[in-house]
């Protein structure tokens, strides 16, 4: 989805995945996110390297997620925590979430919506900054390589 970041000065366009509409409740515990009580079902499909901006290399896990109908591809870097607890932001309906050691959960609140980067470990995204207000909803992406 494409959505205005709700926590920029001005406007800054974001393309990120939404994994919790409104009323849905968002986990993600010990690197696997689940929706509504549904866990997410894992497919391991080997490592994969990427270089970050000071030049050093990453390895990380990727694996195939899905849950309900939807399937797509995430990284997770072994050793790092499911959740950076100094990174957290206080938001407007922040109220909404509950935040441990192992992961996080939230209620996502009316005409709002969860987004979460693919690259889990290493994404700022509603976990960090909160929800995203439907009227910042730019628009959806539609892949045409299918």
């Amino acid at each position: 989805m494409v959505f205005v970041f709700p926590a920029a000065s001005e406007r800054l366009d974001y393309l990120m995945r939404v994994v919790g509409l409104p009323g849905d409740l968002v986990e993600y515990k010990n690197k696997l996110l689940s929706i509504n009580g549904q866990t997410a079902v894992y497919r391991d499909l080997g490592t994969y390297d990427y270089v970050v901006h000071a030049g050093d290399s990453v390895t990380t896990r990727l694996r195939s997620e899905s849950i309900g109908s939807a399937a797509y591809r995430v990284l997770n870097e072994p050793g790092k925590p499911a959740i950076f607890a100094d990174h957290i932001s206080d938001f407007p309906g922040k109220a909404h979430c509950t935040y441990r050691s192992e992961g996080f959960s939230c209620r996502v609140p009316d005409k709002h919506y969860f987004m979460m980067g693919d690259n889990r470990d290493a994404s700022n995204d509603s976990r960090y900054w909160g929800f995203v207000p439907q009227d910042h909803i730019v628009g959806k992406i539609i892949n045409l390589q299918q």
